[in-house]
């Protein structure tokens, strides 16, 4: 069976574009935002931290409590600068 040019070069870009997409992936991910060792004063925040970071968790930002249509009934903030 003989491949055209126009074919075999459309499966060259195909395989080259996947290449750039997978490098590309692998390096977002090869660049962790904390060292490689842990210091000696790590604190109980950066190791959750870290741990959340390595699971790829990630925390939704919530809306004011008033303003919550899921709050529960007969709630109300704790901290006056969230009204």
């Amino acid at each position: 069976m003989k491949t055209t040019l126009p074919s075999l070069i459309g499966r060259i870009l195909t395989l080259l574009l996947f290449a750039i997409v997978v490098l590309l992936a692998f390096g977002v991910h090869a660049q962790p935002p904390f060292p490689a060792f842990p210091p000696s004063n790590v604190t109980a925040m950066q190791d959750r931290d870290q741990m959340v970071w390595q699971l790829g968790i990630t925390f939704p930002t919530l809306p004011p409590k008033l303003q919550d249509l899921n709050r529960p009934l007969k709630s109300f903030p704790s901290d006056a600068a969230n009204f």
